[in-house]
């Protein structure tokens, strides 16, 4: 189940790719974090708030397992926004998973030490750029889908799948 904040931005069309739309929740502005996943105690959730600190982020960080705070590097603004996101929600979860995506490969070392000197007891993670993400959402299809086509599909997708399956095998270790 995914639980997501970001309604403008696309959100749910790319998670509509491993999701049925029936599983997909969408909060609205001022819409409590609490309230919407009530009904789905018995169902594994995820809540994607697309990158920005408000206050149903720390709500959220209080009923997670384990967060995952994504971090798509393209300048200092991204960084500032990760750490900033982090020192918001650290006292009210348990696991934090920084995740380093979608950026250049030459400066995943620095980000790594910045964040590991920062946060040393959080994990941080890597999955590296490739243009096969985006056919999560223009295809509709997984990453182990697309790498099920065989061939080049397969090949391409090679030094992602590890990353991405070592954040799933992550995830299912702290959820319960």
């Amino acid at each position: 189940m995914l639980v997501t904040n970001d309604h403008d931005n696309g959100t749910a069309d790319i998670y509509e790719a491993a999701l049925d739309q029936s599983r997909i929740v969408t909060l609205r502005p001022g819409e409590s974090v609490s309230a919407a996943i009530k009904p789905l105690a018995r169902s594994r959730v995820v809540l994607d708030f697309g990158g920005f600190v408000e206050s149903r982020v720390t709500e959220a960080a209080k009923l997670a397992s384990v967060t995952v705070v994504p971090l798509c590097y393209q300048s200092t603004a991204d960084l500032t926004s990760a750490v900033r996101t982090i020192t918001a929600i650290e006292p009210h979860c348990p696991e934090i998973v920084i995740l380093i995506n979608n950026t250049a490969r030459e400066h995943v070392d620095d980000l790594t030490n910045i964040l590991a000197d920062r946060f040393p007891r959080h994990t941080i993670l890597t999955v590296p750029p490739s243009r096969y993400i985006r056919r999560l959402a223009d295809d509709g299809l997984t990453l182990h889908e697309i790498a099920a086509l065989g061939g080049i599909e397969r090949y391409q997708l090679r030094t992602v799948l590890p990353h991405v399956e070592a954040l799933h095998a992550l995830l299912d270790s702290n959820i319960t």
